[in-house]
């Protein structure tokens, strides 16, 4: 179908649009890891209720998170916030703090003994 589309393409078309246009963001980026994170899930697509639950955090803490980094960006919609990701390389897999990494083990740990 005419409207299938990969990643890659989509991410590609991003940064054509990134790249021709100039980009609003006048102030610092995020600095905090956490506003990092939330910026490259918002990037891969993911919406305020599954990126709460990928970072074990209520969806008021994530929407929090977004209001302070358009404020820092000087934006106001998503697709600015994915526009800057994509023009600053933060779109290639958001990074998982390790305590999230050392939980999945865990749980694939207890699926595996529950399965015995």
């Amino acid at each position: 179908m005419a409207f299938e589309r990969s990643s890659a393409d989509i991410i590609g078309y991003a940064r054509a649009i990134a790249a021709t246009s100039r980009c609003k963001c006048q102030r610092r980026g995020p600095s905090d890891p956490r506003e990092e994170q939330v910026v490259g899930l918002v990037a891969e697509g993911l919406s305020n209720r599954e990126i709460a639950r990928e970072l074990q955090l209520s969806e008021h803490t994530i929407k929090k998170y977004l209001f302070r980094i358009f404020d820092k960006l000087g934006i106001s919609t998503r697709v600015e916030l994915v526009l800057y990701a994509v023009s600053n390389g933060k779109t290639v897999g958001a990074e998982r703090l390790p305590a999230l990494a050392w939980r999945a083990s865990k749980v694939r740990l207890l699926k595996r003994s529950l399965a015995r």
